[in-house]
């Protein structure tokens, strides 16, 4: 089995967290708070 690598970037700020999924292939950005962050 062939498992396929996969990078996801952050970028985290006091406001917001700025996320890239290459899988996804879209950008997302959430605010920096407990409910965003367990809601994704």
């Amino acid at each position: 089995m062939i498992i396929p690598l996969r990078c996801v970037g952050i970028d985290v700020s006091k406001q917001y967290l700025d996320i890239f999924d290459e899988g996804l292939g879209v950008p997302e950005r959430i605010a920096n708070a407990t409910q965003a962050i367990t809601q994704i």
